[in-house]
């Protein structure tokens, strides 16, 4: 869900809408920002974004299939805590990896949610490139759509229902015949989506752009993964920490919330 739904990334890196202070929309030309914004998007989401998840399948099918341990994230800490993992500490660990999973999952059916009523509300107006053709008054200014959908808080909890109980279904159809068969669907869904933009749009293009933004992930690696904001940190010299060397600081949303 987060790869489609921030799949928009690089364009906000690009214009530089509180983004990173290392994108400079003064010190460089467009074509070396846009192959910095894809950089970016693919540092997001390349090796930091998912050696968390890779770390945890590894612990957990090392510990199942190899130490003969259940399935389950205690027994991912057994060489460090020992026989506490049968203890109220194994009992803790279970509980809180429910509750980020719980709330991780939360996350992406709202954010899959909010794309999926996007979504619909776009074929319901037939709006390609801004603009709309169904449903629209004589300035075409308005656009109604064919069946009036809406983007707001009830459509999306309508869908949050419907996809909640597809999940349920798959679930309890077991794990070969519902979740094997949704992951598969999905995974072929999405293989279908990524051909046709590639073959559909500018092919050799899109290659050159990926093979680019690859060297440029590569080399530029080793510096992005140690930024720390530091300098941002200071703020404006009106904060009263002396100020950032450039003068004007991080913005306080960006160093709260990322940072």
């Amino acid at each position: 869900t987060g790869l489609w739904y921030y799949s928009a990334e690089s364009m906000w890196h690009y214009e530089g809408y509180g983004t990173p202070r290392w994108t400079d929309k003064y010190m460089w030309n467009d074509n070396t920002r846009a192959e910095q914004a894809i950089m970016q998007t693919w540092f997001h989401w390349g090796l930091h974004g998912w050696i968390a998840y890779v770390l945890v399948g590894i612990l957990i099918g090392f510990m199942t299939y190899r130490r003969g341990f259940p399935m389950s994230m205690r027994f991912t800490l057994y060489p460090i805590i020992g026989e506490l993992v049968y203890g109220p500490l194994g009992d803790v660990i279970e509980v809180l990896s429910i509750l980020c999973t719980v709330f991780g999952i939360c996350t992406d059916l709202g954010l899959g949610a909010v794309q999926i009523n996007k979504a619909f509300v776009r074929l319901d107006k037939g709006t390609y490139q801004g603009r709309s053709i169904f449903g629209c008054d004589e300035s075409g200014a308005n656009c109604t759509g064919r069946l009036g959908l809406e983007v707001n808080q009830t459509t999306e909890c309508i869908l949050i229902v419907i996809i909640t109980a597809c999940a349920i279904c798959s679930v309890v159809m077991g794990l070969k015949k519902g979740i094997a068969f949704l992951s598969q669907l999905a995974v072929v869904l999405s293989i279908f989506i990524v051909l046709s933009i590639l073959f559909l749009d500018e092919t050799w293009f899109i290659l050159n752009t990926l093979t680019s933004a690859l060297g440029y992930y590569i080399w530029m690696l080793p510096k992005i993964s140690f930024h720390t904001d530091a300098w941002e940190e200071l703020g404006k010299a009106s904060d009263g920490l002396g100020g950032a060397p450039d003068g004007r600081g991080g913005k306080e949303g960006w160093m709260n919330a990322w940072t």
